[in-house]
């Protein structure tokens, strides 16, 4: 098994998986992260969710569905569930923009279209799974720094229950 760590946001996610790929050829690509959540009737900050959807379109046209996790045995448990990720260039900030993307979009991730993106040019099934960690607006950055580290070791926790 190998892990890489490729940094925060799109550029970084589609350099760091793609030279990755080049010395690698796993058979399934498990992508963890944290996210902002858009829809709050849905989810709750401390959440784990797996994207079954990612688009870096703010309109689901153009949404790129990627593999579900149903290949994966986790627990089912409260708050588990799949998600429609929106994949920006930078993090939304206002509140107008959250309820403005939640018609077509759960969460917000920087990096996920891209790990997506990559996985489908090198023929590799990705899951993705993510870790909601604030409220996308303007408090977003704050509630990430907040709940960041908790949210990492919960999905640390996850991952080692099942390797």
């Amino acid at each position: 098994m190998a892990y890489l760590a490729a940094g925060i946001g799109p550029v970084a996610a589609t350099f760091g998986l793609t030279h990755f790929l080049e010395d690698h050829k796993p058979e399934k690509i498990y992508c963890l992260g944290t996210a902002g959540i858009i829809n709050q009737d849905k989810y709750r900050i401390g959440d784990i969710v797996c994207a079954s959807q990612v688009s870096s379109n703010s309109y689901s046209e153009h949404a790129y569905s990627v593999e579900k996790m149903k290949d994966i045995s986790i627990p089912v448990s409260p708050g588990f569930t799949e998600s429609r990720v929106y994949c920006p260039q930078e993090i939304s900030k206002t509140e107008k923009k959250r309820l403005s993307l939640e018609k077509h979009h759960d969460i917000e991730n920087l990096e996920a279209y891209a790990y997506a993106f990559v996985a489908q040019k090198f023929k590799i099934p990705v899951s993705i799974v993510l870790g909601l960690t604030n409220i996308v607006g303007p408090e977003a950055h704050a509630q990430w720094k907040a709940n960041e580290g908790y949210i990492c070791e919960k999905l640390k926790l996850m991952i080692q229950s099942h390797v």
